[in-house]
């Protein structure tokens, strides 16, 4: 089996819609957390560019991978100011923390 893992930051204003899509999504394991950054829109009025987010890391199948894009694109567009930004990446292998 393929897993994946997929590290996205998004507007703090879209944690909870987004958070409610993504449990219609078979996901092995996911958490949020709030922090302070930027990447697709800087925020050039603040002296570090630097925005309220929610970061949501997630970990999943891969063959469940195109419907979690889906579900990302439907709250977060492309174009859009909500749009954020992901990175994607294959794991090796994921293990209880008593097995390792």
């Amino acid at each position: 089996m393929s897993y994946v893992r997929v590290s996205l930051m998004v507007p703090l204003q879209k944690e909870q819609e987004l958070e409610e899509a993504l449990k219609q999504v078979e996901l092995v394991g996911m958490a949020v957390v709030h922090c302070r950054g930027y990447g697709s829109h800087p925020n050039f009025y603040f002296a570090n560019w630097t925005m309220e987010c929610a970061m949501f890391e997630i970990f999943l199948v891969q063959e469940h991978m195109e419907q979690l894009k889906q579900k990302i694109k439907s709250v977060c567009p492309p174009g859009s100011d909500s749009e954020g930004i992901a990175i994607v990446s294959d794991v090796r292998e994921i293990q209880r923390v008593s097995d390792i």
